[in-house]
């Protein structure tokens, strides 16, 4: 190969479109060259890949050859990049080659500085396993690195060591100004020891490995740090002495840590330090990876915060949890249950000030405590919480009013800095009842200057201005739907904030919102689809890299299943189909015309003709309608992606008292489940993707009309043209919403096409199908025993496994390891129809029994039979022991239609999604008495009852006769 697709190679490992916004460390050795060059560029082994990249830097470019200095090689790649750059991204030309090979990657058409793979050069020899040497020693080290692969024979130090240092600083301009952080960004860092002017640099890549930087949440998780916190140094320092062995940190950093340098020590802490600002709370893993119960533990601090009643002159104390972890279900510390509030806060606990309060709940594994610090500084305005409360901060702004909270053993100095630090009047004791015993409060503004001694009472002159909330559809970009808000800490309150469009220069001032703080607004009418930055006046220096608001120009007829996972009866994703499977919403089966049976109760076969009639429509652009536009917008994203759209439009549209008791967590949970099942999008819940589906039109049972449930993508431009056509061809459009139970779930209206003015059901089918065509929806007709529309919802129902093949299944294949997780064990009750914790030290049946773990935000199904365990699905798994124990527990409402099924023995997907489909809506709730228990059962709308019996034979169920109450 040559020297620039080695280049490209390396290019992309470190900086690609995935990186975008995220931190990018240059840890590179001999074995990942030796994976790139084998994933990336053919090679059969590592080692030969190795020898080729060795080769490459010493004569893969006419430039240069071995009799070269390595560093005149860095100097010639360093001048022809400068030389040629302004060109490229000027004229944006991604076919250029040089000696041969493209310069830029023909996939990502990134461009990538020439001298990279030439700097991995230099890393090296700090992430080979070689203790000749102390660890602070670089310049021996790189020599013979050097040396013993053939790149130069000639000694270097710290005087040829000047040109290298030019590249640090050009690669953070390239990643930061040039991609504005789309690949990735890198920042040069300069840690350890003044004195190492150039290897600092060095030192601060990859002093530390992927896997140590990667294994630093379990060290911070096993030390009981809370996140969001500012943990001291020496704190930091203890623990990775005393857990970095048993979180797995590499030999080389442990040896540093044991015995090296001072200022490597520092780099190692530095970086820690680093990563635990980024930490979430918890310890991440793959879906399906084990961990242990130690590891299991999510950490989330409590904020200390009050409020003060003005008319009785007192204080009442109170604490908030913060996370960027969702709340479990059932979370409760101390009898006291905690629920979302907003933006990652929990409603208030009332409880006395206490420094050394630690709440757990052990079932859960949660864990919170406070900040232990003899000053505490509180501030209101926190996002998405009432102005009446303070709320504990780590930030003393110099433009910010609040109030300050000290031990009395502080008070002598806390009052010297106010009398020095601050105007007249900007500094006085609060003098209200319920302050805790031993502390004093002070009520204090615009400081002048910092405390002398007290780490938290140092101004913050670093602003930063951030993009809260919003629906991000890419690095840089918002959606026009709920669009962020500014945030600019310790700017103040009467500072001009506005966006300046790149094309046109112009300046649009942002709204400021009052009981907003320091948060600002884009006005109505922003323009779309235009680079703007963020800048403030006054402050020069203070902007933001260029961003955009996207206009929504999908075109929803171009979405194809091509990009869909194929599954098979089972729900699992298969790779090459062999026979029957399903793509999205539809499949593809060779008995469906079979579907004959069923075809009256969906063909108006007693169709009655309506004169046209059209009420207004119903139908707003926000909410779970926004949400699909997003979601039709994007096409694929993960479940977090998804989370955070969520999130964004539930805090914009402040949906937290439509919870119903449920906790955000459930709650994007099933609406999840539902969007799938409601035909919107294919959700794989192995590889937590999400992938909306084509727009599909599929007939809802209705023997007096022809009727068409609408699913799939939407856009607002789609549905407006739809609205405009309908009107024009005579076509009712039946809008409605989810049942107020459901709001929270920001699920889409249900849209249901009627064609009138048919005088028998062939008209209303041809109504649909020429709509279809017009729009590009997909309406699938079968041509066997004759045309006819394929009933989608018969097609799932057929297609669908049945209780038999899984058990054989199971039997077969399924088989698991007997472990056993007794601290996070639920077992299903056949009698209360659901899941119950087990008691401490409760033994588990295994001879026939049900059981789940929650481990760590993932649930796990285990069935024991006959002393051996099965790894199940849960829906399968519960209708396996029904029918073990021979208990039925479906009922039909005949006069109604309605099918009722227990809340927490979910049908299995195929089949759930069938009876969904059939009306376009969730299932209702009623508490019916079932063995002189009262349970929660779902009701399935519009379930014919033939489609209800063949259905649930699957499931080795009798349907059994009630009457429902009316819903």
């Amino acid at each position: 190969m040559r020297y620039f697709d080695w280049n490209i190679a390396i290019g992309n490992y470190f900086f690609n479109y995935e990186k975008a916004g995220k931190d990018v460390h240059l840890f590179i050795s001999p074995l990942e060259v030796g994976k790139i060059g084998v994933n990336q560029l053919g090679f059969t082994s590592e080692e030969d890949a190795i020898a080729d990249y060795y080769n490459a830097l010493s004569n893969g470019y006419a430039g240069f050859t071995k009799s070269v200095p390595i560093i005149r090689r860095v100097e010639k790649l360093f001048t022809l990049w400068n030389d040629r750059k302004a060109g490229i991204f000027k004229w944006n030309k991604i076919d250029l080659q040089i000696d041969g090979s493209y310069i830029t990657d023909q996939t990502t058409h990134i461009t990538y500085p020439f001298y990279l793979a030439m700097l991995t050069a230099f890393i090296m020899p700090l992430t080979s396993n070689d203790n000749e040497y102390k660890a602070s020693a670089y310049y021996p080290r790189l020599n013979k690195f050097l040396n013993d692969s053939g790149l130069d024979n000639e000694k270097i130090g710290a005087t040829d060591f000047g040109i290298i240092d030019k590249l640090w600083s050009d690669l953070s301009e390239w990643s930061t100004s040039t991609y504005k952080t789309d690949i990735g960004v890198f920042n040069v860092g300069h840690f350890g020891n003044r004195n190492w002017i150039h290897v600092g640099k060095v030192f601060a890549q990859c002093i530390l490995t992927p896997s140590d930087i990667r294994n630093l949440p379990r060290l911070f998780s096993l030390a009981g740090f809370m996140p969001d916190t500012n943990i001291p140094t020496g704190s930091i320092r203890n623990a990775l002495l005393k857990n970095g062995a048993d979180v797995g940190l590499s030999k080389s950093a442990l040896k540093i840590l044991k015995e090296g340098d001072s200022d490597l020590q520092n780099v190692i802490i530095n970086i820690a330090k680093g990563e635990h600002y980024k930490w979430r709370g918890n310890v991440e893993r793959k879906q399906g990876e084990k961990i242990e119960e130690k590891d299991a533990w999510v950490y989330a601090r409590l904020f200390s915060a009050f409020t003060v009643d003005k008319v009785n002159e007192e204080l009442n104390h109170c604490y908030f949890i913060y996370s960027t972890n969702d709340f479990p279900d059932n979370l409760n510390y101390n009898n006291f249950p905690v629920t979302s509030l907003a933006n990652g806060f929990s409603r208030p606990i009332q409880m006395e000030f206490n420094p050394l309060l630690i709440l757990q709940d052990k079932y859960n594994k949660w864990k919170s405590a406070s900040v232990l610090d003899n000053v505490i500084l509180y501030r209101n305005n926190v996002n998405g919480i009432s102005n009446d409360y303070w709320i504990q901060t780590d930030k003393l702004y110099p433009t910010s009013k609040m109030y300050l909270l000290c031990n009395d053993a502080k008070k002598e100095s806390i009052e010297s800095w106010g009398k020095s630090s601050f105007s007249h009047g900007n500094f006085k004791k609060a003098d209200l009842d319920g302050v805790p015993e031993g502390y004093t409060l002070y009520s204090i503004s615009n400081p002048q200057q910092g405390h002398p001694n007290e780490p938290i009472l140092q101004l913050q002159t670093h602003l930063e201005i951030q993009f809260i909330g919003g629906l991000k559809v890419k690095n840089r970009a918002f959606f026009n739907y709920y669009l962020p808000k500014i945030r600019i800490e310790g700017v103040g309150e009467t500072a001009k904030v506005y966006a300046l469009l790149s094309q046109s220069d112009i300046k649009i001032y942002l709204d400021k919102p009052a009981f907003f703080g320091e948060e600002w607004v884009f006005p109505d009418n922003f323009p779309l689809d235009e680079d703007f930055i963020i800048k403030v006046e006054g402050i020069e220096a203070l902007e933001t890299y260029p961003h955009q608001i996207i206009s929504c120009s999908v075109e929803i007829n171009c979405i194809v299943d091509g990009n869909h996972p194929v599954r098979n009866s089972y729900d699992e994703i298969i790779q090459n189909p062999n026979g029957d499977y399903a793509i999205g919403n539809n499949v593809q089966i060779s008995n469906l015309s079979q579907q004959a049976g069923d075809l009256p109760d969906f063909w108006g076969c007693q169709q009655i003709s309506k004169p046209y009639s059209q009420s207004p429509f119903d139908y707003n652009h926000r909410k779970g309608n926004a949400l699909l536009y997003y979601l039709s917008f994007v096409g694929r994203c993960n479940t977090q992606t998804f989370g955070s759209t969520f999130d964004a439009i539930f805090s914009s549209e402040n949906m937290f008292d439509t919870l119903n008791k449920s906790n955000l967590r459930t709650v994007k949970k099933y609406a999840l489940l539902y969007l799938d099942y409601l035909g919107y999008v294919d959700f794989d819940q192995y590889q937590q993707q999400i992938v909306v589906n084509k727009p599909q039109l599929m007939l809802i049972p209705d023997k007096t009309e022809i009727k068409a449930y609408l699913t799939g993508a939407r856009t607002e431009e789609f549905v407006e043209k739809l609205f405009e056509y309908a009107k024009r061809e005579s076509i009712n459009i039946n809008i409605a919403k989810q049942d107020n139970f459901f709001e929270s779930y920001l699920i889409p209206d249900t849209i249901v096409v009627v064609p009138q003015n048919c005088q028998n059901a062939t008209v209303g089918l041809k109504a649909l199908e020429e709509l279809a065509q017009q729009f590009g929806v997909c309406f699938n007709f079968i041509d066997k025993p004759y045309r006819q529309p394929q009933i989608i919802q018969w097609g799932l129902r057929s297609f669908s496994a049945d209780l038999i093949g899984y058990r054989n299944n199971m039997y077969e294949k399924r088989q698991t390891e007997e472990t056993d997780y007794p601290y996070k064990r639920d077992v299903f009750d056949t009698e209360m129809l659901k899941f119950t914790p087990s008691a401490e030290g409760e033994l588990l049946d295994r001879e026939l029994s049900l059981v789940q773990y929650n481990i760590h935000y993932e649930w796990l199904y285990r069935f024991w039979h006959n002393s051996i365990c099965y790894d199940v699905d849960k829906n399968w798994g519960q209708f396996l022991l029904l029918s073990s124990q021979r208990k039925n527990v479906i009922y039909y409402d005949e006069a109604s239609r309605i099918l009722g099924a227990p809340s927490h023995v979910q049908l299995p997907k195929f089949i759930a999604k069938s009876l969904i489909l059939l009306s376009g809506r969730i299932p209702s709730f009623q508490r019916i008495s079932v063995d002189g228990n009262y349970i929660s059962y779902q009701l399935y709308k519009n379930v014919p009852k033939t489609f209800a019996d063949n259905l649930f034979k699957k499931l080795e169920q009798s349907v059994q006769s009630y009457k429902f109450r009316a819903i």
